[in-house]
């Protein structure tokens, strides 16, 4: 079985960036997400425990003393990292269901540390890296990109930013088409604005809370002066936005390599 090894920049997490010295976060499904043990960079590779990785993308985790093996399942999904080793084992053993590894895993200090381009998409969740401003986006729900291009050859690029008020609609207008020509879905991560063009991907950060989600432009609007956005409700939800709310916006302009 092939896996999409794309587990990949989820291990850059909130620290320096062991290249560039520069402080590197890491946000999931819209939140920032802060960790008890750093990552630990080995020959130029970033490692993170492999029970704060997973514990963070909702995945569940078990030691076998008897292997030295850490067990991480997420639904249907179950990956076996060997302390010490370069492979790992998907939804199995033996031949077919391994992975190397671009890092051995290390029993450190009681705690398995895996490397970051090695384990999580496995578990078919979207990674990508924001170059600008040195932070990883995980999103562990239904792909916000439509492509299937592999996550790790994918850079994020802000190109422009601006801040106003936000405004979110749902119920009243789901089923129905947009000005794009989709049908509105609540619960998808998209967005309404005046001048972008359809299929723009935008990172919208509500001020208040500081939390972050990236939609996707399908409609037109706000119809109402002074506002700059229309979310959906799924989005302005994963933000904290109950109604209206000062937000930054950063255009994306995104490299599929």
């Amino acid at each position: 079985m092939k896996v999409k090894v794309a587990l990949l920049v989820l291990v850059l997490l909130l620290v320096f960036n062991p290249q560039a010295g520069a402080y590197v976060g890491v946000v999931v499904d819209g939140e920032e997400r802060f960790f008890e043990k750093p990552p630990l960079v080995v020959n130029n590779r970033t490692l993170l425990p492999m029970r704060d990785l997973f514990e963070t993308i909702g995945a569940r985790i078990t030691w076998e003393q008897e292997t030295q093996t850490a067990v991480g399942s997420r639904g249907d999904i179950e990956v076996r990292v060997p302390a010490g080793g370069d492979i790992i084992a998907v939804n199995g053993t033996g031949e077919g269901s391994e992975e190397y590894l671009d890092a051995s895993a290390r029993l450190i200090n009681g705690r398995t540390y895996v490397p970051l381009r090695a384990v999580s998409s496995v578990l078919g969740d979207e990674v990508t890296w924001d170059g600008s401003s040195h932070t990883v986006y995980i999103n562990t729900g239904p792909s916000v990109f439509e492509d299937e291009v592999p996550t790790s050859s994918r850079t994020v690029r802000v190109v422009n930013t601006v801040e106003g008020t936000a405004s979110w609609y749902g119920s009243r207008f789901h089923g129905r088409s947009t000005a794009s020509g989709e049908v509105f879905d609540q619960n998808a991560f998209t967005a309404a604005h005046r001048e972008l063009p359809f299929g723009t991907y935008v990172r919208v950060t509500y001020l208040s809370t500081g939390k972050s989600t990236i939609v996707r432009i399908n409609d037109r609007g706000p119809h109402i002066a002074g506002r700059i956005i229309d979310l959906s409700r799924a989005a302005a939800e994963a933000i904290g936005m109950k109604y209206l709310g000062t937000v930054r916006l950063e255009v994306l302009d995104i490299n599929d390599g």
